[in-house]
């Protein structure tokens, strides 16, 4: 049987403005979407055998991609590695494979009962990355749900499944052992109460039905999914929804989901001790405007994309406001969106 080649295995000529929550992004020539771990180790020892390099990433909601993406580059999405497992001799553990929806956590603690997760609601990006950065709302993060990281080095000879214990994983705010390290992040084991076999059976379900569905990328769909979703669970389970709606509301207030964008773009720097978001404000620089992108006037640490912007465009508001942050201030501001280099 002849060996796949890269043209085999990969789409071509695929734009990555479609792939991500900013909607910005120029033509990979390469694209893959796998959607169980054989499949990405199918692709990664493609690339390798072909010396081809290739960018991983998830569900593309914390990314900036270039305009000019590098010439003969593979861009590997997780997001369609969506799978549930559950032993019944450990009630309490739930396995969720990357590409998990982060929201999917609020509808999985919606139905058992189990309020720690309800920070992960109307949050977009998917389980890998979220535990990648350690990604934090409100008064809790990713750190404080997971008991245990599953994970594939790409650079051994024959990369097997490497299991890593949440006290090794090196976790602090926006920080974890996994940015300083090449592994792969394919899945966690969650502590979940109240897991129950009928619970499971639901949760497994409505993660087919997702699976199968579109990948959701835009964030007004993803907003509108996860809103139908959840309402729908709540009816379900005759549960209380008053957490959920005020989580709504604040995130509609500050138009979180009204532009493209990519979230929070710097960390909060807490030895200084204010959100970066006052800070911009206080800066008066809320509204400036470069091409297509804006610093948001809702939220002074996004920077939407609110006419076809550029990556160079965000790329210029986010030296801008390193600028002004360190000239008053005397510290840099430190970014959380990650700029993928051409």
């Amino acid at each position: 049987m002849a060996k796949l080649t890269l043209e085999d295995l990969f789409e071509r000529n695929v734009p990555l403005a479609e792939h991500c929550s900013y909607e910005i992004g120029g033509i990979a020539d390469f694209f893959a979407l796998p959607e169980n771990v054989e499949e990405l180790q199918i692709l990664l020892e493609a690339c390798q055998t072909s010396g081809v390099p290739y960018f991983l990433f998830g569900y593309g909601s914390n990314l900036l991609f270039p305009d000019n993406p590098q010439r003969g580059k593979a861009f590997i999405s997780l997001k369609k590695m969506i799978d549930c497992q559950w032993d019944s001799t450990q009630k309490d553990q739930l396995f969720l494979s990357a590409g998990v929806p982060l929201s999917f956590l609020a509808i999985i603690g919606l139905l058992c009962n189990h309020s720690k997760l309800n920070f992960t609601h109307l949050l977009p990006g998917c389980i890998g990355s979220g535990i990648y950065i350690n990604a934090k709302c409100y008064d809790d993060q990713m750190s404080g749900v997971i008991e245990r990281v599953h994970y594939i080095d790409p650079f051994e000879k024959s990369p097997t499944i490497v299991t890593i214990d949440i006290e090794s994983c090196e976790f602090a705010y926006k920080q974890s052992i996994f940015q300083g390290k090449p592994w792969i992040i394919v899945g966690a084991d969650f502590k979940v109460s109240n897991m129950t076999e009928s619970n499971v059976h639901r949760i497994r379900d409505l993660l087919t039905k997702y699976r199968e569905s579109d990948s959701i990328t835009k964030l007004y769909d993803f907003y509108q999914h996860f809103k139908m979703l959840f309402e729908f669970v709540a009816y379900e389970k005759q549960a209380s929804a008053v957490n959920f709606i005020k989580i709504d509301e604040d995130r509609n207030a500050k138009k979180h989901f009204s532009f493209p964008s990519c979230g929070s773009v710097f960390k909060n720097n807490y030895g200084f001790g204010t959100p970066m978001g006052v800070i911009v404000d206080q800066l008066e620089l809320k509204g400036k405007a470069y091409g297509g992108a804006m610093i948001s006037p809702y939220h002074g640490n996004f920077i939407i994309n609110y006419k076809d912007a550029k990556s160079e465009d965000v790329k210029y508001l986010i030296q801008l406001v390193q600028e002004k942050v360190h000239a008053a201030h005397g510290f840099v501001p430190e970014p959380e969106v990650v700029i993928v280099k051409s």
